[in-house]
């Protein structure tokens, strides 16, 4: 336990501690408290956070200490409390009367919590015997600290010398100059309010909100605070590449909103920032997919249905982010944004397709963000940022308004920082239900729609649970890169089966990743899928001959404006002369029909109730590779299946990796489990807290207070000479 060290020249000391719900508000409030001159100058201060130790009682301990003088008492409050992140603060000064303890605490713009007024803050004075006491006013203050706000409260306390028992709560006007000691407890909202320090560093949905909700802060301050990032900090990752000029006019309209008390109007992602992925259509900005060529389309005047569900669910766009040029690998290149770099290790790929949106909310440049996947790309970019994201089942959000690759492959989903704001995000995404746009959306069960992912999520349990590791998606060959992604595994299945959960070796040789891609769709479904996008009334209509109206025309228009990696180079240039009329597109599908037979044979024959593995073999691939080599996400592709990938840990720290690389786990189940993955995902959430935030991102950004939103310009210079722009390789 701390305890109070006397400055020999103040008769007097006060310890106040400061219990906080997460390590990152504590940080906030000590950052706070260290530039706040407008204390007393008769006062001294010092300031530490101290961990202290779990306990399941939390009955206080008093301790009188006499100083010089031994007519003046300091009392001392320790006490062991549920959380294990305090904030201690000593002051030290001179209390030769109450008014000036009256005037500090003024300075400190708090309030008396009188003891009668538990219930109500203007509630009359009264008295309170013993630890019982003490304890029920501990409860009420950690109670108005994290979701009472107005209530600024201080515990006012005194203490007649040579007894030991708290004996009364007074009003200042009351108490007397004689009980010389008083102590403060001062609260989480003391802290945050008096400096409106709002924190978009690891922002959750729930912190988001209960900072709007409670007055700490204002859409308008929680959307400038993460503008202000991604003004300062995007040159580190390069991931925003366009910025929606009307989200700080909808952050206005938020604060009117909430202003007015219109709960009923308040949705689930209020005043949530958010990024989308370049290949969401949008209505303020042309859709690019990262391609040059698309950057002269005509700006839709539409949104993709998801995007309409989240602008009704109160998300505000903050921007779109980069992405592998038009989502067809996972290096995240392309000829509109540049290179994305991994926010963790700047020398290698943020995992792609949807690396930009990976790389920008690992930083900070919003609370979640959209993704696409059609082998890999949600959960690519949530492994090599230390992430989480959700593959849906095949149908259950439409992707409508998204552009194309393949419609046996393609799914749309978020990726975030905890698994609570990803249920939350895929509630509201599956919210559009049936789409006449989108035919797999009639696949969706009617127990399945309108599904809440997170009214259940705390109802599971590891204990019991029977988990396939599958041993044909792994690497086994020592080496840097492979090492540590063994290692991260073993860590977090021997935490499971310590926790309850039973782990089953799955050595079947059908599970190997390489063999099961001869089965990928996207070089037959590509053009025919492409080509239908582009020639939507919305795209065809516009008269500059310069916008592409096919597949064919991307690739073909001068002066070549796009980007192929060239190990992609074949790929293309078969699709751009394939269809499904190919005569083996029908052994293909046959294919992934008898996998997905196989798959839940699997399940059924050893009672699973979900499959794990890497996400990759390696680590994320170093900028400049040929491609982003070793991933297993096609099993789920065909398939259709529901991923969650969760993160499971880092490699070791290296000059350019000071935190290490990212590693993250899938967590595959049958169709339509998502809830029970979410649940899944959770547990290990709580059991193996690996997330870090990059170093760099944890700089404290000034927060501009923005009369427009700042223009965004992506680097494209720095295109790795590996990758030729407007090239298909052919000689």
């Amino acid at each position: 336990m701390a305890t109070v060290v006397l400055d020999q020249d103040f008769p007097c000391s006060l310890l106040i501690h400061i219990p906080f719900p997460t390590q990152r508000l504590a940080i906030s409030a000590l950052r706070a408290l260290r530039v706040d001159e407008e204390l007393s100058p008769l006062v001294q201060r010092s300031f530490a956070l101290v961990a202290e130790t779990h306990a399941a009682g939390a009955d206080a301990v008093f301790a009188a200490q006499s100083a010089d003088n031994a007519e003046q008492n300091v009392l001392r409050v320790d006490y062991k409390a549920t959380t294990n992140r305090m904030l201690r603060v000593a002051v030290n000064g001179f209390f030769e009367s109450l008014g000036l303890i009256i005037q500090i605490m003024e300075e400190l713009d708090v309030d008396v919590l009188h003891e009668g007024g538990l219930e109500d803050l203007e509630g009359v004075q009264g008295v309170v015997k013993g630890n019982d006491g003490v304890e029920k006013v501990r409860k009420t203050i950690l109670e108005l600290a994290f979701w009472h706000h107005p209530s600024r409260v201080a515990w006012v306390t005194s203490e007649r010398p040579g007894d030991g028992e708290l004996h009364e709560m007074r009003s200042p006007e009351k108490m007397q100059p004689g009980y010389t000691f008083q102590t403060l407890f001062v609260t989480l909202s003391l802290i945050l309010l008096a400096h409106g320090s709002f924190n978009p560093t690891e922002a959750t949905i729930s912190s988001t909100h209960h900072d709007l909700f409670t007055g700490l802060t204002t859409c308008r301050e929680v959307v400038s605070s993460f503008l202000s990032r991604i003004e300062v900090l995007n040159t580190h990752t390069n991931a925003v590449i366009s910025s929606n000029p009307d989200c700080l006019a909808e952050a206005d309209a938020a604060d009117a909103l909430l202003a007015a008390n219109n709960g009923s109007a308040i949705g689930r992602l209020f005043c949530v920032p958010t990024v989308l992925k370049d290949n969401y259509d949008a209505s303020f900005t042309p859709t690019t997919a990262g391609c040059l060529a698309l950057a002269n389309s005509t700006t839709p005047n539409y949104n993709a249905p998801v995007v309409d569900a989240l602008k009704k669910a109160g998300a505000i766009i903050l921007a779109k982010v980069n992405l592998h040029e038009l989502a067809l690998e996972g290096l995240s290149v392309s000829s509109v944004g540049g290179q994305t770099i991994n926010p963790y290790d700047y020398t290698r790929t943020p995992g792609g397709s949807s690396g930009g949106t990976g790389a920008a909310v690992a930083a900070s440049f919003a609370v979640w963000g959209t993704g696409t996947d059609t082998v890999n790309s949600l959960r690519s970019p949530a492994s090599a940022n230390s992430l989480f994201s959700v593959r849906p089942t095949r149908g259950l959000i439409s992707r409508a308004g998204v552009i194309p690759i393949s419609y046996t492959q393609d799914a749309v989903g978020p990726i975030g920082r905890c698994v609570e704001d990803v249920a939350t995000a895929l509630t509201v995404m599956a919210s559009v239900g049936y789409d006449e746009q989108d035919n797999a959306t009639a696949l969706v069960p009617a127990g399945v729609r309108g599904t809440d992912y997170t009214a259940h999520l705390y109802a599971g349990s590891l204990q019991g649970l029977r988990l396939g590791l599958v041993e044909g998606f792994f690497n086994r060959t020592p080496s840097p890169e492979n090492d540590p992604v063994n290692e991260a595994m073993a860590n977090v299945t021997s935490k499971l089966a310590n926790t309850g959960a039973t782990i089953v070796p799955i050595t079947d040789p059908y599970y190997n990743a390489t063999a099961i891609a001869d089965l990928d769709t996207q070089r037959y479904e590509y053009r025919e899928s492409m080509d239908s996008y582009l020639n939507r009334s919305a795209m065809s209509s516009t008269n500059n001959a310069s916008v592409p109206k096919s597949l064919q025309d991307i690739y073909a228009i001068p002066p070549g404006d796009f980007l192929v990696i060239p190990s992609q180079h074949e790929y293309v240039r078969t699709a751009l002369v394939s269809s499904t009329s190919n005569a083996t597109y029908n052994a293909i599908q046959a294919g992934i029909r008898n996998l997905t037979l196989y798959l839940q044979q699997t399940f059924t024959s050893n009672a699973l109730d979900a499959i794990i593995y890497p996400e990759q073999k390696n680590l994320v691939v170093p900028i400049g590779s040929p491609s982003q080599s070793g991933r297993n996400g096609i099993l789920a592709a065909l398939t259709g299946s529901p991923v969650v990938t969760v993160p499971v840990g880092f490699s070791n720290s290296t000059a350019t990796a000071p935190e290490g690389v990212p590693i993250g786990m899938e967590i595959l189940g049958r169709s339509w489990t998502e809830e029970k993955l979410l649940r899944i995902a959770l547990q290990i959430q709580e059991i193996h807290r690996v997330r870090r935030t990059p170093g760099w991102a944890k700089e404290d950004v000034e927060l501009v207070a923005h009369g427009s939103v700042p223009v965004v310009e992506p680097e494209r210079r720095n295109i790795p000479p590996a990758y030729p722009v407007g090239t298909l390789g052919e000689n």
